[in-house]
Order: C-alpha cells, then structure tokens, then sequence
C-alpha cells in the first residue's frame, strides 16, 4: 500500500507539477507562432477555450485534430478577430467525409498586426513604415478507433513576418477525443 502512494505521489510531480510552474517559467517567452493561440472560434472563446462537450463545430478541429470526427461534411466554417488599432485575424476550416468514413479538414489561419511607424531607440521616427503578420495553412485527418474512441493528426505549414525577422516552420499535432453514450447519462 505504502509502495503504491509512493508510485503515485512521484508521478504527480513528475507529470502534474511541471504542468503548474510552466506559465510561470514561460511567460516572458516570445515566439513568433503564439498568434495560434489567438484563433480561436468565437464559441470556444466565449467558453474560455473549453471545447470538450462541443461537436459539430469544423472550428475546433484545430484546438484538437480528433474533434474532425463531430464536424459536419461539406460545412464552412469561418471566425474573425478585430483588436484594437490594426490587429485582426481570422480563421477558415472546411471538412470532407471520406469513402471509409473519416473526416479530412483544411483549415487557414491569420493574424495581422497592422502597420506602425517605425521608431528608433531613441524614440525618433525612422520616415518607414513597418507591417508584421502571420499566416497558417494546415490538413487534419481523423476516424474512429475503437467504440467511442476517436483519434486525428493534422501538419501545418506556419510563417510569420515581422520587419526584421521572417520564419518558416512545419507543425504536426495529434489528439484523440472519447465520446461518452448517451445511455451513460
């Protein structure tokens, strides 16, 4: 009994801890790709990013690949952000079914942050004007795995440009989703 407290007590802070103190570690941590973040549909948004009981949304795809399974075929589904001053983005997904029944989705993704007059250190302007922006294209594959359990993967192709520094980077991501029976309730 002790022994098996042990085992769990270590695989607390072996995968749970780090998981606590990493917004912490990582909040001055810039990254050209953290307007992936952002893209968010407007729902998921409205439910602080929780999107575990939502379905039949193409949107979500892109939070986790799996969620391609509860999207509905044929369906476009598109969001837009407006921030403040020229910040905007956006987000376009559309789902096919396929003949062995998974779902295959593509999804583009942008942000731009505007344009701004260029300054120097000191503060004076520099006569430019500078533009930043980041874009997203990316394919989703996803089918069933077993009774309730469903699985996808999805690559993306990410660039982002700022006046400096432009960035190229190839992303995959894999998810797996289990849908509850309804008998269960």
């Amino acid at each position: 009994m002790k022994r098996n407290a042990a085992y769990l007590a270590m695989a607390v802070l072996v995968f749970f801890l780090p998981e606590l103190w990493s917004p912490v570690l990582l909040a001055q941590t810039y990254s050209p790709y953290q307007f992936l973040r952002l893209n968010t549909p407007a729902r998921t948004a409205a439910l602080g990013d929780a999107t575990v009981a939502s379905q039949e949304d193409t949107t979500f795809n892109a939070l986790n690949p799996a969620c391609a399974v509860t999207a509905v075929p044929g369906k476009v589904s598109a969001t837009f952000i407006k921030h403040v001053l020229d910040i905007s983005g956006g987000m376009a997904s559309y789902t096919v079914q396929t003949a062995d029944k998974a779902k295959v989705t593509v999804v583009a993704s942008y942000m731009s942050l505007g344009s701004f007059e260029g300054k120097d250190n000191a503060g004076n302007s520099t006569g430019q004007t500078l533009q930043a922006g980041s874009l997203s294209f990316g394919a989703l594959y996803a089918r069933q795995i077993d009774s309730g359990f469903f699985g996808g993967v999805g690559l993306s192709l990410v660039s982002s440009q700022f006046p400096d520094a432009q960035t190229i980077a190839a992303t995959l991501s894999g998810g797996v989703c289990y849908h509850i029976p309804q008998s269960w309730w």
